[in-house]
């Protein structure tokens, strides 16, 4: 199961990682491809705008001096700088361009006649947006050509597409969130299959067994044409019994769990004294603790100890816990029950000198069908503590636990007084 948990991880990591690049690649290709086609767009536009501007100085200044014989360099300027501020009302406020450079350079001497620009403008100063005009100067057509640069172009474009940009990324992101929630989603699937897997499979050895037993002493019987001597029928009896019982145990626990899961509990509340519950469960481990050398020391120092609940339903949980107890110990168990009181409830606590709990798994032990993966030499199908948690659960109470690897365990319940 950890070697498939690792496979999954990493599954899981490098189709994140791969989904991660390709959309990464995918929005940076159409960020590159909307970046020129809204570049284009605004040079377009703005070129045409531009060339409207021009045009129409050209035909307003051939009317305005057309009766000149000529015409000063000064006042030629000056009408230059009337059509840059045309320009910049018409073309820079629509498109929110602060200090845009424009520049009309002579095409017949090849000198620069108008810049709003900064000093280092030189002669060859050339932008992407720009149009030709014909003045008529002195008589002659004068050939000029009109640049207009737009500083921090980029920025300009980035803005026109802030928008698409924030909608494109929301996208990706929402792309990338369902993707983990699907691969989230298939992984857990696929480790709840294992989990069911194993739970069956679990199961099936535990029913086997007693099947198997009870096969064999029926057999016997037959064999011997139900013929034996007294004490062996009564040995195969015992047998038939126990291994029936340990059968209908496994039954009992799974039907429990499935009406109680299901919330369809038929809960049997009354006044249930948590100090006899723990007694009269305690005298039937009793037996089994002193068999294998070991003690059950109760303090049970509750200053009050009755609860509203089912007495059927708390007594498994004592059961399930004790036997864990006994269970997990390696050596000759010492098992410690407390309990202690407040204004809210009673707290129950079930301490053994057993194996342990590793810390990794402290949060996954009450998971349906987890076992932890060192404990499988000790039978079972990995249901008691799950069980345990659902009854707990049931009487609105809390279950907590405590351990140190290779030495014990500690659980804790506790269950409010509730209403009497």
């Amino acid at each position: 199961m950890n070697s498939i948990q690792k496979n999954l991880k990493s599954l899981y990591f490098v189709s994140s990682v791969f989904l991660l690049l390709i959309l990464v690649l995918v929005f940076l290709i159409l960020h590159k491809y909307a970046y020129n086609y809204e570049k284009s767009k605004v040079i377009q536009a703005t070129t045409i705008e531009l060339q409207k501007n021009v045009t129409q100085f050209s035909i307003d200044f051939f009317e305005t001096n057309q009766q000149k014989d000529s015409i000063t360099e000064d006042h030629f300027k000056e009408q230059f700088r009337v059509m840059a501020s045309k320009i910049d009302q018409n073309i820079s406020k629509p498109l929110g361009v602060e200090n845009a450079i424009i520049v009309i350079k002579n095409l017949n001497n090849n000198k620069i006649e108008f810049s709003n620009g900064s000093n280092e403008i030189t002669d060859k100063y050339s932008a992407p947006i720009s149009c030709a005009f014909i003045s008529p100067v002195s008589g002659k057509l004068t050939h000029y050509i009109c640049y207009y640069d737009i500083p921090n172009f980029k920025y300009l474009i980035l803005g026109h597409l802030q928008l698409a940009m924030s909608f494109t990324i929301t996208l990706i992101i929402l792309l990338i969130v369902v993707f983990v929630f699907i691969i989230r989603r298939w992984i857990s699937g696929v480790k709840e299959s294992k989990l069911k897997d194993d739970f069956f499979q679990n199961i099936t050895h535990e029913l086997k067994t007693p099947i198997a037993t009870t096969s064999i002493a029926t057999d016997i019987f037959k064999k011997f044409n139900y013929e034996l001597p007294s004490e062996k029928i009564k040995t195969y009896i015992n047998i038939i019994v126990d291994e029936n019982r340990k059968m209908k145990q496994i039954v009992d626990d799974l039907l429990t769990i499935s009406v109680v899961e299901n919330g369809k509990s038929k809960m049997i509340n009354g006044e249930v004294n948590i100090h006899d519950l723990l007694n009269k469960t305690l005298k039937n481990f009793q037996f089994v603790v002193e068999e294998r050398g070991g003690k059950l020391i109760s303090e049970l120092n509750a200053t009050q100890s009755v609860v509203v609940g089912d007495s059927s339903y708390i007594n498994m949980i004592f059961t399930n816990l004790i036997d864990n107890a006994i269970k997990y110990s390696k050596d000759a168990p010492i098992i410690n029950i407390t309990t202690s009181s407040n204004q809210y409830g009673i707290s129950i606590g079930v301490k053994d000198n057993g194996i342990g709990i590793p810390s990794d798994a402290l949060n996954k032990i009450f998971h349906k069908t987890y076992r932890i993966k060192n404990n499988h030499d000790v039978k079972g199908f990995g249901l008691g503590l799950y069980f345990v948690k659902q009854l707990v659960d049931v009487h609105h109470g809390e279950i907590n636990v405590k351990s140190t690897l290779n030495n014990g365990t500690e659980f804790i319940v506790f269950l409010p007084f509730g209403k009497k």
